[in-house]
């Protein structure tokens, strides 16, 4: 398997881990500002979900 193949799929459970997250947090009534500012690397910067769409795209 060659990099960008590992890198794929480690992005991509990447986005399957946050994607899981949020969505426990969403219905266990955890998603609040105060869990996005503790949490602000996944909205911001090279986890956010953005970078990992462009990551994707490539």
């Amino acid at each position: 398997m060659n990099q960008i193949e590992q890198r794929v799929k480690a992005v991509q459970a990447s986005v399957k881990h946050l994607t899981l997250a949020i969505l426990a947090n969403a219905f266990s009534d955890e998603l609040t500002a105060n869990w996005c500012v503790q949490n602000s690397e996944f909205i911001i910067g090279d986890n956010s979900a953005a970078a990992l769409l462009v990551i994707i795209k490539a």
